[in-house]
């Protein structure tokens, strides 16, 4: 079966799991209160952080923000911080149609009596450098800008401060982005579907849908890449239905895919990781003692260990701030002899 009969016997126009972040609120699943509190917080004139794991939706969350203020307001998305001056003003300038040539300040005069609020949606905010901070900083001053961060947990306390304390204490509002429930998981695979023309959970059985919601641990890009993975195999096997046995054939190539993520590692990487044998959790304090590091060079490599989902945060109710657990699969995978071994420096 080709792809094409495949999405024609079901109506759909394309892949309703493409890992692209959702643009329309109307599909946003499981994080219609926090978009409405950051808008509330761009009313109000204050700056805003979204925190979460890897893959919990941060991306989304800001383009269907994007979205929701287009109409009343100027967003501007960066897929990553500026590096330069010059990034900055271009990007702003492209988005809001003005073609005269301008520098930094003539670009800040302009906004600043701009009848519409421009607000900068920065993502991947953890891996902002303080060379760019200044020029947020002078935005952020204005009474007609405001910024929108998405990072991932531990952005605001451990790296936001040692870039720059104005930004840190000009945020009104940090969210922290929750994973999705089975529920949340489950209706979010049914708009998809429904979005690009199909039916339902359709071509997926409900106890396939289960097992995706199950396994995907709340993880919306999880669930999409199981999703996916899952349709591929069908067109390759010209299998019609997708059932649970082609779902968990699916999710059993999982592990090894795991080491092999482990065993291309950075010498600091696996360094953090071979912490986690001797413990079940881990601190920004232990990184940077461990390693001998300053604490943003510790988050940097916590985030990337993130970035690569190995790792997840998990919130201490001891007051020591952020906790970092090797995530479950990671865990069933990484014991303590397969540990030593891979992760040997």
């Amino acid at each position: 079966m080709s792809i094409r009969d495949f999405l024609q016997k079901w109506g759909w126009k394309e892949n309703p799991f493409n890992i692209v972040p959702v643009r329309d609120p109307e599909i946003l699943v499981g994080h219609d209160e926090e978009l409405q509190r950051l808008h509330a917080a761009i009313m109000f004139g204050g700056d805003s952080i979204v925190e979460g794991p890897y893959g919990a939706g941060k991306t989304s969350l800001l383009r269907c923000l994007e979205t929701y203020t287009r109409d009343t307001a100027h967003p501007i998305y960066f897929p990553r911080p500026p590096t330069t001056e010059r990034e900055l003003v271009d990007k702003i300038k492209r988005t809001m149609g003005i073609k005269e040539d301008l520098t930094f300040y003539s670009l800040y005069d302009q906004i600043s009596e701009s009848d519409k609020k421009v607000i900068l949606l920065v993502d991947e905010a953890q891996k902002m450098e303080s060379g760019i901070a200044s020029y947020l900083q002078d935005f952020s001053d204005l009474e007609t800008s405001v910024i929108v961060y998405a990072a991932l947990d531990g952005f605001y306390l451990q790296k936001l401060p040692e870039i720059h304390r104005t930004l840190y204490d000009r945020i009104i509002e940090v969210i922290s982005l929750r994973l999705l429930t089975k529920d949340e998981i489950k209706e979010m695979i049914r708009r998809r579907i429904q979005s690009v023309g199909g039916v339902d959970f359709e071509p997926f059985s409900e106890e396939a849908v289960e097992l995706i919601a199950e396994h995907s641990q709340g993880a919306p890009r999880e669930a999409l890449k199981i999703c996916s993975s899952a349709i591929i195999k069908a067109i390759t096997t010209k299998k019609t239905v997708i059932d649970v046995s082609l779902v968990e054939e699916v999710i059993s190539r999982r592990p090894s895919e795991i080491l092999n993520k482990i065993k291309s590692l950075g010498r600091r990487e696996k360094e953090v990781m071979r912490l986690f044998i001797s413990r079940p959790t881990i601190t920004n304090q232990d990184v940077r003692s461990e390693l001998n590091i300053s604490s943003q060079a510790a988050y940097n490599i916590l985030a990337r260990l993130m970035e690569k989902e190995l790792i997840e945060p998990i919130q201490s109710g001891e007051g020591k701030g952020n906790e970092y657990a090797p995530k479950e699969l990671v865990k069933r995978v990484l014991t303590p002899d397969i540990a030593e071994r891979i992760l040997a420096t």
